[in-house]
């Protein structure tokens, strides 16, 4: 079970942002358009997706599918 579903009172929404990692060439344009030059930033940024750039899948991809 996952946090969400374990504490829908805590965390009654969950949001998908992007199926996909961005590219690194993505991730310079959003830190440009932010302003913010955080490698931490840029490497959060860069891992939002539920697969990874290249196509492979991240468990939470599998879970989602799963239901």
């Amino acid at each position: 079970m996952n946090f969400a579903a374990a504490h829908p009172v805590r965390m009654p929404l969950v949001t998908l942002v992007w199926l996909h990692d961005i590219s690194a060439a993505e991730v310079a344009d959003y830190g440009r358009y932010y302003a913010c030059g955080s490698d931490c930033f840029a490497r959060n940024l860069g891992s939002l997706g539920l697969r990874t750039h290249d196509g492979t899948d991240k468990p939470g991809f599998a879970l989602l599918r799963a239901r």
